[in-house]
């Protein structure tokens, strides 16, 4: 089970290496997504690098957004007990309004096989990240001050512990289950929250061994 902890500061996917290019392998990623989502994949011999765009239903405005995702997880095969690290970058909702970004908060559902999530870190300069898991969620939340037109969420650098008697085969990784977003806009204080359209929408696998 995973503890609660808090901190400041292949079917459905396949991510095989393939032959070698300059040094750098290169392979298929198949994943099993609505053909409706964009989806752009890189592949090298350190892991699966997959953008997805995802429809969103806004409290707001309803239906009328996409948000993209970018993981990049390596390494491709995980043993039972072994440590994975997924790199997650929510990009900005698209359409932005004026106002001035005070936090974001974002949920990630986690896989019913990860045993932990052992530490998370953050890559970015707009706004400071903070992490914490609630039951199977993990939920970063950044605060700061940042421009609304201009603002770029950081990329959460996530490290897990498969658990020991975890299924072997994929680990799939599901959207962002909530993105929640307060500013301050010309005519008052701002809150928009946003919901995946499909829930069940994989950002990637993780393969266990």
């Amino acid at each position: 089970m995973i503890a609660p902890n808090r901190h400041a500061n292949r079917r459905p996917s396949d991510c095989r290496p393939g032959r070698a290019n300059q040094g750098v392998h290169r392979g298929l990623c198949r994943v099993a997504l609505p053909i409706a989502l964009a989806l752009t994949v890189v592949v090298t011999a350190a892991g699966c690098d997959i953008t997805v765009k995802v429809p969103l239903t806004c409290n707001i405005v309803g239906s009328l957004f996409t948000q993209r995702i970018r993981t990049v997880t390596s390494p491709d095969d995980v043993p039972r007990g072994g440590t994975v690290h997924v790199d997650l970058t929510v990009h900005w909702i698209d359409g932005r309004s004026e106002g001035t970004v005070r936090q974001v908060e974002l949920t990630l559902p986690l896989p019913v096989d990860l045993a932990s999530i052992d530490d998370v870190t953050f890559v970015g300069t707009d706004l400071a990240g903070s992490w914490t898991v609630a039951g199977r969620q993990l939920v970063l939340t950044f605060t700061g001050a940042a421009s609304e037109l201009t603002v770029e969420v950081p990329t959460a650098r996530i490290t897990g512990t498969v658990a020991p008697d975890a299924r072997t085969g994929p680990l799939p990784w599901r959207t962002v289950s909530a993105t929640t977003y307060w500013a301050d806009h010309p005519d008052g204080p701002f809150q928009s929250r946003c919901v995946p359209t499909d829930p069940s929408t994989l950002l990637t696998n993780t393969n266990v061994i």
